[in-house]
């Protein structure tokens, strides 16, 4: 499995639009085996807040396929995110918000698919 190492997760001041910018950079490392395989992994990097009974998951910010590569890559993503989305704590009680990245590799394994039609209800014996 790759290794995921080096997380940080940056969040700038407000803007006119009242959204911040918001940066998560990591490094990911791939062992030679993957890269030789072109193994793909789903890349997951979601917005989380931290709290005491469960983390609430505030957004994603990639969910996208990565191809392995020769030794470690940098990765670098961002978006503007509105305000209200990291307050995750209600405010009228002067909790501090506590944002974290969540960053997920999950191996790629293709799936069939299938779908069914209708039913077309009648009679098709040999009299009809």
């Amino acid at each position: 499995m790759p290794t995921i190492s080096k997380p940080v997760l940056t969040i700038g001041p407000v803007d006119e639009n009242r959204r911040r910018p918001v940066t998560v950079q990591y490094q990911l490392c791939f062992s030679t085996c993957e890269a030789l395989a072109g193994s793909v992994f789903t890349e997951r990097v979601r917005l989380k807040g931290a709290d005491p009974l469960f983390d609430n998951g505030l957004m994603t910010l990639r969910n996208a396929c990565i191809r392995a590569s020769a030794g470690c890559v940098e990765r670098r993503i961002g978006a503007q995110v509105a305000r209200t989305v990291l307050d995750e704590d209600d405010d009228s009680w002067d909790e501090r918000d506590e944002v974290y990245a969540e960053i997920t590799l999950t191996p790629f394994t293709p799936k069939g698919v299938s779908d069914e039609s209708a039913q077309v209800k009648g009679y098709f014996g040999p009299e009809n």
